[in-house]
């Protein structure tokens, strides 16, 4: 499980670039209660934002973007937040596909062994959410990126009927994390996701320097699309 949830770190290719300067959460403690189908409304990127900092109790947010990609096959909610714990570099991101889009026939694999287990090798662990959705963790005690000798870094994957959504964690300090605790309970979070509640997007509103940058892509015909990216910046 761990080899492919970290293969996934590199299918996913670069995360969305932040902007210059920081960006405060002047609000950080975003609802994480639970809310119907009929309260649920789609998350915009700042209210996805606020969504996960409701989970970030000790870290300070300096810098904070995401956006909607809208390509040929294929749309999704992405947010990229950079933290700053003991003046270490550290970066959260979190990817949720639009539930349209997933295949309506795909089964969810279910867990092998519930649990986690731990070894030099890193963290694996896999959780059956009450939904019947399955939340995925493994870690490991390197990062993904060139320069990065002395962190450590994780996937997080959750899979269900009707809803999906990757997180990476990296940190580039020997003693500066995000607890595997911490990224489950995000991943756990039903507001979390494409849809969220109002209440987390009206927090998002109130996240400073929040910058903002949606990927349109309609050019490509079937299949795969190849074709040069349209950049379309959100209003």
């Amino acid at each position: 499980m761990r080899t492919a949830l970290l293969a996934t770190v590199i299918l996913l290719g670069p995360l969305a670039a932040c902007a210059d300067g920081a960006a405060r959460a002047t609000d950080p403690s975003a609802p994480t209660a639970t809310v119907d189908a009929a309260g649920a409304v789609d998350a915009t990127p700042a209210g996805l934002a606020a969504a996960v900092i409701g989970h970030l109790d000790r870290w300070e947010v300096v810098e904070a973007s995401g956006g909607v990609t809208d390509m040929e096959d294929t749309r999704e909610l992405g947010v990229d937040l950079r933290l700053r714990d003991a003046g270490h570099r550290n970066r959260l991101s979190i990817q949720a596909p639009d539930p349209d889009y997933l295949p309506g026939d795909r089964e969810v694999e279910p867990c092998e062994d519930e649990g986690r287990v731990e070894s030099e090798e890193g963290t694996v662990e896999c959780r059956t959410l009450p939904d019947g959705s399955t939340v995925q963790l493994a870690s490991s005690p390197f990062g993904f990126s060139d320069d990065n000798e002395d962190g450590s870094a994780a996937v997080v994957m959750v899979s269900g009927p009707a809803r999906e959504l990757t997180i990476i964690w990296e940190t580039w300090g020997a003693d500066a994390s995000l607890s595997e605790d911490v990224l489950m309970e995000i991943a756990g979070d039903p507001l979390v996701g494409w849809t969220t509640s109002p209440a987390n997007n009206a927090a998002g509103e109130r996240i400073e320097a929040f910058r903002t940058q949606d990927r349109v892509d309609r050019d490509g015909e079937e299949g795969y699309d190849e074709s040069t990216p349209d950049t379309q910046p959100a209003p």
